[in-house]
């Protein structure tokens, strides 16, 4: 009685360690299975750190109260940037579905040319002598060094004084890189006074 009790028990062992070694092979196969296709081809998984491949669009879906994925680089290497979107020659590396602004978004270029800046500034020039010209300025936000622009009279602003003209002038000159530069010119006989108030101004970044 005792010896079949010992070999029942004996068996038992003996084919427990079998299933637990067949187990682990299995999990070792299927796990190294896993590994070799995460993040190739459809339903693999997202290997972070890693290239993955397939040839299936990928959407995140669901409801949000804020945004539904952000992207944070916290390098303060020059060339840190949190999204690079590359595309073959002559493809569009984006595409959006709506047409409200988006705020901050510093988009200065169409079709590969310069947008102006513009807007509206207080201008009280000085005075012009007969028969003299003077340079002077005028800060505008965002303009930067090179840039040049124009000023035409808005609202508020009186007649022009006789025979004064306003002539735009390159971004060059002492005066900050924030500043429009213009000079006014007078022809007349007598010291003409140039019109202030508001004004608007057209800056092109060449």
């Amino acid at each position: 009685m005792t010896k079949t009790i010992f070999k029942k028990v004996m068996w038992l062992g003996r084919a427990t360690t079998f299933l637990v070694g067949l187990a682990v092979i299995l999990a070792l196969t299927v796990g190294l299975a896993t590994t070799a296709l995460a993040g190739t081809g459809v339903g693999a998984r997202f290997q972070l750190g890693q290239t993955n491949t397939v040839n299936a669009i990928t959407k995140l879906v669901g409801s949000v109260a804020g945004p539904s994925l952000q992207i944070d680089n916290n390098s303060t290497n020059a060339a840190a940037t949190a999204l690079d979107l590359q595309v073959e020659a002559g493809k569009a590396p984006m595409k959006v579905n709506s047409q409200t602004k988006v705020a901050n978004l510093n988009a200065d270029k169409l079709d590969g040319v310069n947008l102006p800046l513009s807007g509206g500034v207080i201008v009280d020039p000085p005075s012009v002598g007969a028969h003299s010209c003077l340079q002077t300025s005028v800060t505008i936000p965002g303009k930067e060094f090179g840039d040049s622009g124009m000023l035409f009279p808005s609202r508020n602003v009186t007649a022009f004084g006789a025979n004064v003209t306003i002539m735009p002038v390159s971004g060059t000159g002492p005066s900050p890189a924030d500043q429009l530069f213009y000079s006014m010119c007078n022809v007349g006989d007598t010291a003409a006074d140039p019109p202030s108030g508001f004004w608007t101004y057209v800056i092109v970044r060449v």
